[in-house]
């Protein structure tokens, strides 16, 4: 608990954690200054009384939480880590940008030849709100993909999809990271979004809460003969609950052939167990 929560019960309801109080008040407060302490009501709960009130409304004032980070670091009884990044960026593989086409034009002063199949990796970012001017025109469509390894080898794992590849650029979510509002005005520039997640509770929710946000017409995707690929599912559930309410999201998002596979194996099936040379049979 903070301490401005911490100082709001004492004003609102006359009693708090008060060793925690103590804690988290700054160095240069005394606190027999600003309370008086009387009963312990409960183990680690006191009656505190405030004494000067002049002095408990700027400590209280000063504590008000903040949503600017720079302030957040500069307090002493905050952190910058308290408060969410006013900025945020994504790494993209566009299908076509500037800097592809100046080496495709061999303008540069190596002359590199770049094949069509490849793409140049960038990256798109936004600061208070606004996005940074991009070096690509977005496509019609985007893919997104939820893991590390799985997007820098993109070119591996979208083989095991129908997809239309070559109208779509390719981003890294990162996990939950893709729920971030900083990305809409990114992700609301397409038309479409096709969520390439983990294919485990964890994957499908992220992708329900994406779709919630109705930047664009979003899917979640599974890879196809997704059957044949039954032994590959081999990432246990935390729990029989974990399992069910999987399920459940695979008849929400209309995952049909994901969710009578998970029920088969009673498991699921982690994004990078499709990388290694592994092809759609």
């Amino acid at each position: 608990m903070s301490l401005y929560k911490l100082l709001l019960s004492v004003e609102q309801k006359g009693e708090v954690n008060f060793d925690r109080l103590i804690k988290f008040l700054p160095k240069d407060h005394a606190w027999s200054d600003i309370f008086k302490v009387s009963a312990q009501i409960s183990q680690g709960r006191h009656a505190v009384e405030i004494i000067d009130y002049a002095r408990f409304a700027k400590l209280r004032n000063d504590a008000m939480p903040t949503d600017i980070r720079s302030e957040a670091a500069r307090r002493e009884n905050m952190s910058s880590h308290d408060v969410a990044c006013n900025s945020a960026y994504m790494l993209c593989y566009p299908v076509t940008s500037e800097f592809e086409l100046t080496i495709k034009n061999n303008k540069t002063p190596t002359g590199i030849a770049h094949p069509p199949y490849e793409r140049a990796l960038l990256n798109v970012a936004s600061v208070a709100g606004v996005p940074q001017k991009p070096l690509f025109t977005p496509a019609s469509s985007a893919i997104l993909i939820e893991n590390q390894d799985c997007f820098f080898r993109w070119s591996e794992l979208v083989q095991h999809f129908t997809l239309p590849i070559r109208e779509c650029d390719i981003y890294f979510a990162g996990g939950k990271r893709i729920l971030n509002p900083s990305f809409a005005p990114f992700l609301s520039r397409y038309d479409e979004l096709f969520c390439l997640f983990d294919y485990d509770y964890e994957g499908l929710k992220i992708a329900k809460d994406l779709i919630t946000k109705d930047y664009a017409r979003t899917y979640y995707v599974s890879p196809t003969l997704l059957s044949e690929k039954r032994h590959l599912f081999t990432f246990e559930p935390k729990s029989t609950s974990s399992l069910l309410a999987a399920v459940s999201l695979c008849e929400a998002l209309e995952q049909g052939e994901l969710l009578d596979t998970m029920r088969k194996a009673r498991a699921f099936m982690e994004q990078e167990a499709l990388l290694d040379g592994l092809k759609p049979s």
